[in-house]
This record gives structure tokens, C-alpha cells and sequence, in this order.
């Protein structure tokens, strides 16, 4: 005589528990997927910016030149996959000519670029930014580093 489901049969408890353990057990494995992910997610916002990330935040008084949006408009086609120029203020061209992780270079005139550098601090705590202006003229180069934390506060000579 085949068991029901009512009629008190012990193969009905068994199913039932196993039906209980089975979800019970896809509970937990769902539970610890979501710390997981939340753990991920506490963790990304402290990784390292990336260069266009410092790019996009920059403030305009770094490059007068440059508006937010001719900015976000070179990192998006460098990243688009085209050549990345826009117009300036003044109606110069500026391109971005590299863009990594750490190293981000524009070319801002036919005798002037700007290289920016993503490294580590000499304490070896934080990232900081290596601003470099580079101007070269009939064979004379001139250059000059500003440094700034990442989040684009000067740091000064004495503090470097």
C-alpha cells in the first residue's frame, strides 16, 4: 500500500525533512553569499583610484583650460576606443595621449603636456598625485612637480 501525505507514513517525514534541510541548507549557503558580497563591497570604496577616477575629480583650478565636461568627454573616449581630444578654453585642441591605472598624459599644446602619476607616498601609507608640467622650447625643457593627495589637496614641498 503506497504512503500519502496523510496518512502518518514515516517515508512523508523523511521527504518533509529533507525538504527542510534542503532549503534550510540554501539559507545558509544564500546568507553567506550575501556577507560575502557585502564584504566586497565595504572593501572597494579603500582600493586604490585609478587614474581616471583622479581625472573625472580633479578640480578646474588644476587645469583652467579644462572644463569638468572636457574632462569626463577625454576619459570616455580613451575609453570608447577613439582619439581622445577636445577643444579648450581658449580653442586649442588638448588630447590625452596615455591613460593607465597610474599614469594619465596630456598633451596640452604643440610644447606643453602634463603628466600625472598615481604613487605611493615615501611613508608608504597613502597614494598621492605627481603632477608634472613639462614645456619645451626650441631644445630647452622645463619642468616642474606639484604633488596632491587623491583627493586633490596640494601637499607641500617640506611635507613631501
Amino acid at each position: 500500500m503506497p504512503c500519502s501525505a496523510f496518512d502518518g507514513c514515516s517515508d512523508t517525514f523523511f521527504v518533509r525533512d529533507f525538504a527542510f534541510s534542503a532549503v534550510f541548507c540554501n539559507f545558509v549557503a544564500m546568507k553567506t553569499l550575501l556577507i560575502t558580497c557585502l564584504c566586497l563591497v565595504a572593501v572597494l570604496p579603500a582600493r586604490s583610484q585609478a587614474m581616471a577616477d583622479v581625472l573625472r575629480v580633479m578640480p578646474d583650478s588644476i587645469f583652467p583650460l579644462l572644463t569638468l565636461n572636457d574632462r569626463l568627454d577625454l576619459v570616455d573616449e580613451w575609453q570608447g576606443g577613439v582619439k581622445a581630444e577636445v577643444k579648450n578654453r581658449l580653442g586649442g585642441m588638448v588630447r590625452l595621449t596615455e591613460l593607465t591605472d597610474v599614469r594619465a598624459r596630456l598633451e596640452m599644446s604643440a610644447v606643453s603636456e602634463v603628466v600625472l602619476t598615481l604613487e605611493q607616498e615615501p611613508s608608504g601609507s597613502e597614494k598621492r598625485i605627481r603632477l608634472t608640467r613639462i614645456c619645451t622650447s626650441e631644445g630647452i625643457t622645463d619642468r616642474r612637480d606639484e604633488f596632491y593627495t587623491v583627493h586633490w589637496k596640494r601637499i607641500d614641498a617640506d611635507e613631501k
